[in-house]
């Protein structure tokens, strides 16, 4: 027995393994002899097309996904919000473990009682998968309307990363 010799490690090569791209041309190939067709439909979603993160974000990639399924969910409100932005210490680079993702929803409309509800919905369900134990990602909407005073607004404008406006 060699010292030097390195195992390896995985199947046994055998001469009969078959490469991915082999096997999924063998199975079309067997589709296509049965007169079946393989059909793969990718529609492009124009509400998730519309989420845009910046270049230097500092957003993880996990909360990028909470605020895409987040912003997938808005086809559920009775009106379409006009733009969606992220504030808050993750926005600014200086959160911790139990921080929460802060985001403004920004309406062309007055407030309606309607809203508020459906849109905790929404961001409840987006950020259900990163929930393990009581830590994850919380997602933290605020509804912001027209013709309301802006003073909160004013505030925050400074933290304010836009990752969504209305196709």
């Amino acid at each position: 027995m060699e010292l030097n010799a390195k195992k390896r490690r995985g199947r046994p090569p055998t001469g009969r393994a078959l490469t991915a791209a082999e096997r999924a041309r063998r199975y079309r190939a067997g589709l296509r002899a049965r007169g079946l067709r393989q059909k793969s439909v990718m529609r492009r979603d124009p509400l998730l097309e519309a989420v845009r993160f910046a270049p230097d974000s500092l957003l993880t990639p996990g909360e990028q996904d909470v605020l895409r399924r987040f912003c997938a969910g808005f086809r559920r409100l009775p009106r379409m919000p006009r733009r969606v932005a992220v504030f808050g210490s993750r926005a600014r680079g200086g959160s911790h473990a139990h921080s929460d993702l802060d985001v403004a929803v920004m309406m062309d409309v007055p407030r309606d009682p309607a809203f508020e509800p459906v849109l905790s919905a929404i961001a409840l369900s987006a950020q259900q998968p990163y929930w393990l134990d009581g830590y994850g990602i919380s997602l933290r909407p605020v509804a912001l309307y027209r013709g309301e005073p802006e003073a909160f607004l004013n505030a925050i404008r400074n933290d304010l990363e836009v990752v969504w406006t209305r196709p």
